[in-house]
């Protein structure tokens, strides 16, 4: 895993642009620059690939291990935060076998240690749109490589054979709509019209795939879903919402008056209300306790737990903060919390503070030319399928940490391009 610069295509505004994602340029990084960093590439090998695949694969599974042992016990421990509509909810939606669509996990690896989850984002994942297209479209066109590694690509130019991602997810979105789904079946679409630009650009090319896969699509705003006294949800042409796929968080949902219905219509929602227990970040102690010492997991207890916790840093985490809001970095020494410190680069969220605290052990990211990324690694249908990089140079990823793209170097040009992917 080596990150490198590499040419920036002419035309990549405008190509960035044709394919919607006009929010490349939100400023972004202590230096305010765009989201998307056109040329910056990190390289993997084929092996390194094969271990985030597999370490996706084997967490996304205990995940859903995890799902299915709580529901069937009946067992929610407080540290969930889940009042017993949630509760019958997501009994409700797993025992009907309602589908999930996709999640994303954050990891960290450095191409040489053991792979660690951060933790998953289950219910409103985003940056789809630039990790299954505008990424590929740059290793798809890119055509030379910069002078600055003409040792190890004498002839600068792009080989074919290397011109490979670990990226298959609009592949896998398409299959999702055709194998569980009819053609024409009318899929809705929706967000709050209150969230920002991107997740609208997220949600449009999501619902651009159900298109694609030969259903009927329809975009609105979860303000403008009605209820009916035939209980139905239904949108603003009267037409009853039998399957929508949401970018909206089950537990926004839940406190709403809206939400009170939801139990009561045929509705399918994507996410499904299930997937209330892998949006909230109490999983990683659960699954820390089902599991505990797994190679791919960071120790995590809730705040009842300290005790349990040994000296040394944790990071303490709001269970439902989003973009590294609510972050604190912990020092426990000789059975006592020390220090209590929000994180370099994380902000604070009032309200997220109601809804409690889990810990996680501390563990650095790596840093390449001062720079620390994170892996987001997509889960389609139960299936992983791809990875995006998000880097920041603070200590926590936030909302505003950049986007790079990424290759690999197949098996069999491994030991001839290592340089590319390591510094070994």
């Amino acid at each position: 895993m080596k990150r490198h610069h590499f040419p920036k295509r002419a035309d990549y505004i405008q190509q960035l642009e044709n394919i919607g994602f006009n929010y490349w340029d939100l400023p972004s990084g202590p230096e305010q620059l765009p989201y998307w960093q056109e040329g910056v590439t990190y390289a993997f090998s084929e092996t390194q690939i094969d271990r985030i695949q597999e370490a996706t694969q084997c967490l996304h599974d205990m995940a859903i291990e995890m799902v299915s042992s709580m529901v069937k016990a009946g067992d929610y421990p407080d540290y969930f935060a889940l009042d017993e509509q949630s509760k019958h909810l997501i009994e409700q939606s797993w025992y009907r076998a309602d589908r999930s669509l996709l999640g994303r996990f954050d990891l960290v690896y450095d191409g040489h240690t053991e792979i660690k989850m951060l933790e998953y984002n289950g219910d409103t994942p985003v940056s789809i749109l630039e990790c299954s297209v505008a990424q590929w479209h740059y290793i798809e066109q890119l055509s030379r490589f910069p002078e600055s590694l003409s040792e190890i690509v004498p002839e600068l130019i792009f080989p074919d054979q290397l011109r490979i991602q670990y990226n298959l997810l609009d592949e896998h979105l398409l299959e999702y709509w055709q194998q569980y789904y009819k053609p024409q079946t009318l899929i809705h679409f929706a967000a709050s019209g209150g969230f920002r630009h991107e997740d609208w650009g997220n949600l449009i090319y999501i619902m651009d795939t159900a298109s694609r896969a030969g259903m009927k699509v329809k975009a609105l705003q979860m303000q403008e879903i009605g209820w009916t006294d035939t209980q139905q949800f239904v949108d603003l042409q009267g037409s009853e919402i039998k399957n929508i796929f949401k970018l909206y968080p089950w537990e926004w949902m839940r406190e709403e008056s809206f939400g009170q219905h939801v139990s009561q219509a045929r509705t399918r929602w994507m996410e499904p209300a299930w997937k209330m227990l892998l949006s909230n970040k109490a999983m990683l102690v659960k699954l820390w306790l089902m599991f505990p010492h797994h190679p791919y997991l960071l120790a995590a207890y809730s705040e009842k737990d300290l005790a349990h916790m040994h000296d040394g840093q944790w990071c303490k985490k709001a269970i439902h903060g989003r973009e590294g809001a609510n972050i604190h970095r912990v020092l426990k020494h000789e059975g006592q919390i020390v220090s209590d410190q929000l994180a370099q680069g994380s902000h604070f969220v009032a309200e997220y503070v109601d809804w409690g605290y889990v810990y996680q052990a501390w563990h650095d990211l790596p840093v390449h030319e001062g720079y620390r990324p994170i892996i987001g690694s997509w889960v389609i249908d139960d299936r992983a399928c791809g990875m995006s990089i998000r880097e920041d140079k603070n200590l926590v990823t936030g909302n505003d940490a950049y986007f790079a793209s990424h290759f690999f170097v197949p098996y069999a040009l491994e030991s001839r391009y290592q340089r590319l992917y390591s510094d070994e």
